[in-house]
């Protein structure tokens, strides 16, 4: 990484004159990973935890398609059993609606069979598993005796995955709130709400499928298991054609390098010139460290010069 850093802060000192600062910005983030024009009347900004809670619940209100979830943990309190109910009516009503969601493992299992995430979302996917994929992704780091000693509120020190990805058709809402009734009470957070943008909408819900591949996924009978190690029990719907051969916590290092290369590819260029006819730019960056993708940190430096 010293290498690429120290290219790029010579690059930017020595920058052509006549060269304005955002579009060499622009050009570097561009090599570094996917870039997507769009409008910006697409774009709003949400302003307060009951307004996030509102729109997560008419997302899954309006959505005829796909609803994507992604998010550190689901609560289990009246708010979080609005969202339930909300996802109970929509896979009642709409047959062909794919429900897919992720969470973290150490903090979706925390609480047990009658107060964690599993426990909230397990009664879905026993009725409607043909229909709704939950998945929980495990860190590799946390394994053997750290795993056996260290408590459940202290274990999430470690690693967990903490994408906040709200999608609902082509309606894309990021966060940095989790889906947990203090976010949708009194604790403020960002919230962006993009819509009508089919191109980085499905981008981030393959994104969310492909780390899906890679963790565990929540049965009918309430289990979790590895789907390439089991298979994909016959009567529930599945995220990805392929999903990890190997274990996190006992093939750490074939896991994290079959993680990382299924994961790579959401970093990489997509060909975005600045003459694409949208008059704002989205550039997603991921920071998955556990798995040495770091793309948020170098894209970070960029805008530190």
């Amino acid at each position: 990484m010293g290498n690429w850093s120290n290219k790029h802060v010579s690059y930017a000192h020595q920058a052509p004159p006549n060269k304005p600062l955002p579009e060499i910005i622009f050009d570097e983030v561009s090599k570094r990973g996917p870039g997507f024009s769009v409008d910006a009347n697409s774009i709003s900004f949400l302003e307060t935890p009951p307004e996030f809670l509102d729109t997560i619940l008419a997302g899954i209100n309006n959505a005829k398609h796909k609803i994507i979830l992604s998010s550190l943990y689901l609560g289990t309190g009246n708010a979080e059993k609005q969202i339930i109910k909300a996802l109970h009516q929509k896979l009642q009503t709409e047959p062909n609606i794919r429900v897919t969601i992720l969470l973290d493992y150490l903090r979706g299992t925390r609480g047990g069979a009658t107060g964690s995430s599993v426990s909230m979302l397990q009664p879905l996917v026993r009725e409607y598993g043909q229909n709704i994929d939950v998945s929980f992704y495990h860190t590799p780091q946390l394994r053997g005796f750290w795993k056996r000693v260290l408590p459940e509120r202290m274990n999430e020190v470690v690693g967990v995955q903490h994408m906040k990805i709200y999608a609902f058709d082509n309606d894309l809402l990021l966060s940095g709130a989790n889906l947990s009734d203090w976010y949708f009470i009194d604790r403020q957070d960002r919230y962006v709400l993009i819509k009508g943008q089919e191109k980085v909408t499905n981008y981030f819900e393959q994104l969310v499928r492909a780390m899906n591949s890679v963790s565990y996924m929540l049965t009918r009978n309430g289990e979790l298991i590895l789907p390439g190690k089991t298979g994909v029990p016959i009567d529930q719907v599945d995220s990805s054609t392929e999903y990890t051969p190997f274990d996190p916590l006992t093939e750490t290092s074939n896991f994290v390098q079959y993680s990382r290369n299924r994961l790579k590819t959401f970093i990489e260029p997509n060909g975005n010139t600045r003459s694409e006819t949208g008059d704002t730019w989205i550039f997603p960056v991921i920071q998955m460290g556990p798995l040495g993708i770091r793309h948020d940190q170098y894209v970070r430096f960029l805008f530190k010069y």
